[in-house]
């Protein structure tokens, strides 16, 4: 990808992922810009930072004569930049920002309940309902098949497969993988298609499978805006982006007792510690089952009872 584009791309991920707001765009714009004429010095012309790239910048950074909170700033712009090139898919594993030997804290990802989810996906239809059909049918994609919006609007109607139930997709590093679907999205991509030809337009296996209303590609801006939007309607509160669905995809099937492994490979993950970060959500549900099955925890409340009963003057006080 060139200079521009990635530019573009990031500006836009600021904007509209970020809500960030026109002067923080600006300036971590040009710290990224630096990052970039940094590293055509460097003779790194074109394409975007790995993570070797970005470590020897920053350490560049800690040479530099600049203030410490300019440092922080531009460290900060980085570490966004960061976040853009893995959630668009422009890096296999997000890149690790550390300055003057501090460690960043892992951020949890963010995720809808099951409630939330499904209060999302079962909005009543807007005043538009060819657009609200396929809107809906975008959301059940990326919820039952936890893709990137990257992947999601590179889709064909190729890639859908209704017969065996699944969607193809190129992730990153240009690596193909096939992910189910579940029925409920199906059923939305068949309404979808039926929409379309209500509309006058019979779609062909390699056009897009969301377009725009003028049946352009639609954008990852797009989708963010349309995510944003239902999420408003549906009375949540929380910031909800295209990759909420992915997460909450991907700890909803955990908490279920998804294996770790196959998940990795639902997710196009290239390492399982990327995946293992979803394990989180787990652990309320873990602690109830021990408290249930472990000898000594059920003993526990069992005696803890047993003392509040004797407290209040033993059974017979009942």
């Amino acid at each position: 990808m060139d200079r521009q584009r990635l530019l573009e791309g990031f500006r836009g991920y600021l904007a509209l992922e970020r809500r960030s707001s026109p002067n923080t765009i600006e300036s971590y714009t040009r710290d990224v810009l630096q990052l970039l004429d940094w590293m055509d010095d460097r003779g790194d012309i074109g394409g975007a930072p790995d993570a070797e790239d970005i470590r020897r910048y920053t350490e560049h950074l800690s040479r530099t004569d600049l203030a410490p909170a300019s440092v922080t700033r531009k460290l900060a712009s980085i570490r966004a930049f960061a976040s853009y090139l893995f959630e668009d898919g422009l890096t296999i594993d997000r890149i690790p920002v550390d300055g003057a030997g501090r460690r960043r804290r892992q951020r949890l990802p963010r995720l809808l309940s099951l409630l939330k989810m499904a209060r999302l996906l079962d909005l009543e239809p807007g005043p538009n309902a060819p657009l609200h059909i396929r809107d809906r049918a975008m959301m059940e994609l990326l919820y039952s098949s936890g893709l990137r919006v990257s992947e999601l609007v590179a889709l064909t109607w190729a890639d859908i497969d209704p017969t065996q139930g699944t969607v193809r997709c190129i992730g990153k590093g240009n690596k193909e993988r096939v992910v189910p679907i579940g029925g409920t999205a199906l059923r939305a991509i068949g309404a979808h298609y039926r929409s379309m030809q209500e509309a006058g337009r019979r779609p062909n296996p390699s056009d897009r499978l969301f377009v725009s209303r003028r049946g352009a590609r639609i954008t990852r801006g797009r989708v963010w805006q349309i995510v944003r939007n239902a999420a408003a309607r549906a009375g949540i509160t929380e910031r909800v982006s295209p990759h909420t669905f992915r997460h909450s995809f991907a700890s909803h099937m955990l908490a279920r007792g998804a294996d770790l492994r196959v998940l990795q490979e639902m997710l196009g993950h290239a390492r399982i510690t990327t995946t293992q970060v979803y394990t989180h959500v787990d652990r309320e549900r873990l602690k109830m089952v021990y408290r249930q099955a472990h000898p000594r925890a059920v003993r526990h409340s069992i005696m803890r009872t047993a003392e509040a009963v004797s407290a209040e003057g033993g059974l017979d006080a009942a």
